[in-house]
C-alpha cells in the first residue's frame, strides 16, 4: 500500500502537480494508512462504537472512569482497535488486537502457581503468572528501586486490582467481577513526610453504579477513627458504625517504614524459617478455602497481599490488654494499612505459656492467616468485641481454619456470611449453625454527639437515647445493622 502512494506522489509530479500539493497528498494517504494499520481511527467515528463502553464505566455522578474505559475499548471484540474490525472465530480482542484466544475461563490460581510466582517476585521479578496458563498475572512498577504501582490484571491484560503509590498519595481500585467497572476505589492522602492523613473506600453498585457504601478512617489517639456508612434500598446512605480501633489489636507507630524487611529482630534463624513455612501454610489452606466457596473476590484480595506485600517477623513479647494470651500482633504504623508499598511486620509471642512456636503447625498457620486478614479488613471493630460472628477478621479464620487452640469459638451462619459478605442465608452458609443474635443490634445513625454510632440492643432503646444530646437531637430513626436474610441497612421503626 505504501508503494502504491509513491507511484501516485510520482505520477502528481509528472503531470504537473506542485509539489506541496503532491506531498500533501502523500502525508494524508500515509496518514491513513498508518492509522489503519495501527488500529487508530478518528475519535468523533469512534464514539458510536464505544458507547457501550462508555455508558458502563460512567459512574452516577456522571465522571467517566478513562482507565475503566480504555480497557473496555481495547478489549471490545466488534470493534478491535477500529470501529467495526470483528475479531475471527477462535480470536479475542486483547489490548486493541485480535489474538488467539486461550481457555482462561479454567485457568485458576493454585497454591503451586502461586508459590512459584512469590518466589519469582522475592527473586527481584517485576512481572510473574499467577496461574498456569498466564491468564492471571501480577506486576508491579519500580522507578529508581521505588514501587510506584502494583496490578493484578485478569484474561492477560485486564486489570482487577490496581494500586497506585505517591509520596502524598496512595490510590486503589478494584474490579473483582471482571465487568469493567472499578466497584472499590479508595483514595489515600499523606502530609508531606508520608504520615496517614486520611483514607476514603467508596464501594459501588456493579448493576447502578451507585454508592453502596462509604468508610473513613482517620488517625486517632492509639489508632484510627472509623466512620462507615451504607446505603439501603433507596440508595440512602446511612451511618452504621463508628468506632476507634483497640491498640490491642494493632500496634501503632507514626511516620513510615523504609522498604523490604525480611525478618530480624530477635528470632533465631530455625524461627524465621519456621514462620515463613506457617505463612506458605496458611495461604495454601486459606486459598484453597475460598476457592471451596467459590469467593473470588476475597481470595484475590488476599492473593494480593501474599504477592505484593514485603513481610517480616520479628519474636518477643506481647502484651495483651483484654488479658488473653496473644499469639501474634501486626506491628503496622498508621499508615502501612493504607498503603501496600509499606511492609508488614508481625511480631510473634516466644513467652512460656503464651509461646506461638508451641502451636501446631495448623495453629500457627491459623495465627498468620488472621494477621494477614487484617491487612484486607483492617482492625478489628471493638462493637464486636463479643459478636464475633460480625468480625470479618476472626469470622474468615474460623471459616477456613475452624476452632483452634487459639479461638475455639464457633462459626455461625452470620460469621460465614460476615466473611463472604453476603447474606445469612446464602447457600454457601446452610452448613453452619443459627447465628449466636438474630439481630446484632441498632445504630444511632447521628453523626456526632455521644451516641453517634452507638449499638443497642433493641430498637426500642435506640430510639429512646439516639436523640438526646445536642449532637443528636432530632434523630427519630435508627439503623438495623441484620434484620431476616438481608444484609441491607434497614431503619426502624
Amino acid at each position: 500500500m505504501i508503494h502504491e502512494e509513491f507511484d501516485k506522489f510520482a505520477r502528481d509530479l509528472a503531470e504537473g502537480v506542485s509539489r506541496r500539493r503532491a506531498l500533501s497528498r502523500l502525508s494524508g494517504s500515509l496518514i491513513g494508512g498508518l492509522a489503519a494499520t495501527l488500529g487508530l481511527s478518528r475519535f468523533a467515528s469512534a464514539q458510536s462504537c464505544r458507547d457501550a463502553c462508555k455508558q458502563q464505566c460512567t459512574s452516577a455522578s456522571g465522571t467517566l472512569d478513562f482507565v475503566c474505559f480504555r480497557a473496555c475499548a481495547n478489549s471490545d471484540s466488534n470493534n478491535c482497535g477500529a470501529c467495526g474490525n470483528v475479531c475471527a472465530a477462535g480470536t479475542t480482542c486483547v489490548n486493541g488486537k485480535c489474538v488467539a484466544t486461550s481457555n482462561c475461563a479454567n485457568d485458576s490460581l493454585t497454591t503451586t502457581s502461586l508459590a512459584a510466582a512469590r518466589t519469582a517476585v522475592l527473586g527481584g521479578a517485576t512481572d510473574v503468572s499467577l496461574s498456569p496458563g498466564g491468564c492471571i498475572r501480577y506486576h508491579r512498577t519500580l522507578v529508581n528501586g521505588v514501587k510506584t504501582a502494583d496490578q493484578i490484571f485478569a484474561n492477560h491484560t485486564q486489570p482487577i486490582i490496581v494500586w497506585q503509590y505517591s509520596p502524598t498519595m496512595v490510590t486503589s481500585q478494584e474490579d473483582l467481577d471482571q465487568d469493567h467497572f472499578f466497584e472499590v476505589r479508595s483514595t489515600t492522602t499523606l502530609d508531606a513526610s508520608g504520615v496517614f492523613v486520611q483514607r476514603d473506600i467508596f464501594n459501588y453498585s456493579p448493576q447502578t453504579r451507585a454508592v453502596t457504601r462509604h468508610e473513613t478512617q482517620t488517625p486517632a489517639s492509639g489508632g484510627i477513627q472509623v466512620v462507615v456508612e451504607e446505603a439501603d434500598s433507596s440508595g440512602q446512605l446511612w451511618l452504621v458504625a463508628t468506632y476507634v480501633t483497640s491498640s490491642d489489636d494493632l500496634t501503632y507507630t507514626p511516620g513510615s517504614f523504609g522498604r523490604a524487611q525480611t525478618g530480624t529482630g530477635s528470632c533465631s534463624a530455625d524461627q524465621l524459617a519456621s514462620l515463613n513455612s506457617a505463612l506458605d501454610h496458611a495461604f495454601r489452606v486459606g486459598i484453597e478455602c475460598l476457592k471451596q466457596y467459590s469467593d473470588p473476590s476475597l481470595l484475590l484480595e488476599m492473593m494480593f497481599q501474599f504477592m505484593a506485600r514485603d513481610i517480616g517477623f520479628t519474636c518477643g513479647s506481647i502484651t495483651s490488654q483484654s488479658g488473653n494470651c496473644a499469639y501474634a500482633k501486626a506491628n503496622v504504623n498508621a499508615t502501612s494499612l493504607q498503603n501496600p508499598s509499606l511492609p508488614i511486620q508481625i511480631t510473634v509471642n516466644n513467652t512460656a505459656g503464651c509461646d506461638f512456636f508451641s502451636l501446631s503447625d495448623y495453629g500457627q498457620a491459623q495465627v498468620l492467616w488472621h494477621e494477614m486478614l487484617h491487612q484486607n479488613f483492617g482492625p478489628h471493630n471493638p462493637n464486636y468485641k463479643s459478636n464475633r460472628e460480625f468480625d470479618p477478621v476472626y469470622s474468615c479464620t474460623q471459616l477456613c481454619f475452624g476452632a483452634s487452640d487459639a479461638d475455639p469459638s464457633l462459626l455461625t451462619k452470620c460469621g460465614c456470611a460476615t466473611c463472604l459478605r453476603t447474606s445469612k442465608c446464602d447457600p454457601r452458609c446452610s452448613v453452619f449453625e443459627d447465628c449466636n443474635s438474630n439481630q446484632l443490634g441498632f445504630v444511632c445513625p447521628c453523626p456526632t454527639g455521644p451516641n453517634a454510632g452507638k449499638l443497642f440492643p433493641t430498637c426500642t432503646q435506640c430510639l429512646v437515647t439516639c436523640p438526646s444530646g445536642l449532637g443528636c437531637f432530632g434523630f427519630s430513626t435508627c439503623i438495623a445493622l441484620l434484620s431476616g436474610c438481608s444484609s441491607t441497612p434497614l431503619p426502624c421503626p
